[in-house]
C-alpha cells in the first residue's frame, strides 16, 4: 500500500490495495475520497482503514458553441367567447356524489355488522329481539338529540310503524 498523504489519522492512497474494499457504510471525512478497509472485522485490531482518492475525469476543452438567439414568436391571444351566466338547475357537485357513496358504503358496513351480531346472538342463545330493540332506542336517541326542540317526539321515532 503506497501512502501518498495523510488527513488527520487517515492514510490517503491513490490505488486500492489488493484484498481491500470500499466501505460504503462509513462516510468520508474528506471531499473527493472514499473510505476503504482491509475486510477485517472492526471489532479486532486487524481492521485497517484508509482514504482512497477518487480521480475525477478532467473535462476536455471544447470550443464554445455559439447559439444565435432566435426571436420569440409574438403570441396574439385569441378572442375568447364570453362565459355564459346561465345556472345549471340540476347540477350536482362531485363532493355530493362522493358523500352519498360514502354514506351508502357505511350503511352497508353497519348492516354487515348488525347481521354478524344477530348470528352471534343466535349462536349464544340470546334474544335477537332485545338486541334489535336496543338498536332502535340508540338510533331514535341520536335522532332526538340532533333535531330542533319544537318538533313533536312522535315524528322522531323512525320505527313506530314496525314496532310490535
Amino acid at each position: 500500500m503506497q501512502i501518498t498523504g495523510k488527513y488527520g489519522e487517515w492514510d490517503i492512497v491513490e490505488q486500492i490495495p489488493e484484498g481491500w474494499r470500499i466501505n460504503k457504510v462509513i462516510g468520508s471525512p474528506l471531499f473527493g475520497h472514499v473510505v476503504i478497509d482491509n475486510c477485517k472485522s472492526p471489532l479486532t485490531k486487524e481492521c485497517k482503514r484508509a482514504l482512497l482518492k477518487i480521480k475525477r475525469p478532467q473535462p476536455t476543452e471544447t470550443p464554445p458553441t455559439v447559439v444565435e438567439p432566435t426571436p420569440a414568436p409574438i403570441l396574439v391571444p385569441e378572442p375568447q367567447p364570453e362565459p355564459k351566466q346561465q345556472a345549471q338547475p340540476n347540477y350536482e357537485f362531485p363532493s355530493q356524489k362522493v358523500n352519498e357513496l360514502a354514506r351508502k358504503k357505511f350503511q352497508e358496513h353497519l348492516l354487515k355488522e348488525i347481521t354478524f351480531d344477530l348470528m352471534v346472538c343466535e349462536l349464544e342463545g340470546w334474544n335477537k329481539l332485545d338486541y334489535i330493540k336496543e338498536l332502535k332506542r340508540l338510533i331514535n336517541g341520536v335522532a332526538a338529540a340532533n333535531t330542533p326542540k319544537n318538533k313533536p317526539q312522535a315524528q322522531l321515532d323512525f320505527f313506530t310503524q314496525n314496532n310490535p
